[in-house]
């Protein structure tokens, strides 16, 4: 693992390909990722003028190679914030006027912060703690495992 190639050198290698001589930049090349340090790859990204998308079809239908090194070129997709309601439990990017529902039991009438006092399951069975209760409900999937779970379905 060496030092970080600097952009400069990147945008210069990628002008000796053919493929991306010809390109009309907009903006350009610029590292994904700020903390590069002790990676072996990383990701860069520019942007280039393509009205009819020709350009990207024959840019994408053939390897690049830069510093030796066939890459390959991808459109750019933007990540999407999505947040999980600490109400209802779904996920949404924009999301307002839900039900409130226990995480750990899907229930309407209570929350998580009182699942233990009130919900009758829990109270009958005198269980004290969230790792003692047996009738976790996504509110979401319904399947067995609180509505945080990061490897809900849902």
């Amino acid at each position: 693992m060496g030092q970080v190639i600097s952009i400069k050198k990147v945008t210069a290698e990628l002008k000796k390909n053919p493929l991306f001589a010809c390109l009309s930049l907009v903006q350009p090349p610029r590292w994904t990722n700020d903390n590069l340090k002790g990676k072996v790859y990383g990701a860069i990204t520019f942007t280039f003028e393509d009205r009819d998308g020709s350009r990207f079809t024959e840019l994408s239908s053939q390897y690049l190679y830069i510093f030796g090194q066939q890459c390959l070129v991808h459109a750019w997709k933007d990540k999407v914030d999505v947040k999980q309601c600490l109400n209802c439990w779904c996920f949404s990017t924009n999301h307002t006027n839900c039900k409130l529902y226990c995480c750990l039991c899907a229930s309407p009438d209570h929350v998580e912060a009182g699942h233990q006092a009130t919900c009758p399951p829990c109270v009958c069975a005198s269980n004290t703690t969230v790792s003692s209760c047996t009738h976790l409900k996504c509110p979401m999937c319904g399947k067995d495992h609180p509505g945080n779970d990061p490897d809900c379905i849902a």
